[in-house]
């Protein structure tokens, strides 16, 4: 897990680790880090865990099939998160419970109240 610029310096050392199997960038931690705490969506950030994103691919792809390729994977907190860095190849997005429930909460009382507001 990559938290801080500290690591992403590292970061050519980190993928030299034999067997590793992905690399996870925390973009809270980052941001904060970075001093935009908590702005994970932030020009400044995005563009750290993409450049790190772009760095792991082109590592990868100058390994032979017995080495195996690193995963890489962020934060995706919605569905627009989600497509976002599936569109630039990061293979393991996590996600919040929380988020998740407001979300389906939300959408829920929007109906409800579609509904409600209907008779």
């Amino acid at each position: 897990m990559i938290e801080n610029q500290k690591g992403l310096d590292a970061l050519d050392e980190i993928m030299a680790v034999p067997e590793l199997d992905m690399i996870f960038i925390a973009p809270t931690d980052l941001s904060a880090n970075m001093g935009l705490h908590g702005q994970i969506r932030h020009p400044e950030v995005l563009s750290k865990i993409e450049e790190a994103g772009q760095r792991i691919k082109r590592f990868n792809e100058q390994q032979d099939d017995e080495t195996g390729t690193i995963a890489v994977g962020t934060l995706a907190l919605n569905a627009e998160d989600y497509m976002y860095w599936r569109e630039r190849n990061f293979q393991v997005l996590c996600g919040v419970a929380q988020c998740m429930f407001v979300d389906g909460a939300k959408g829920l009382m929007d109906k409800i109240q579609d509904y409600e507001q209907s008779r």
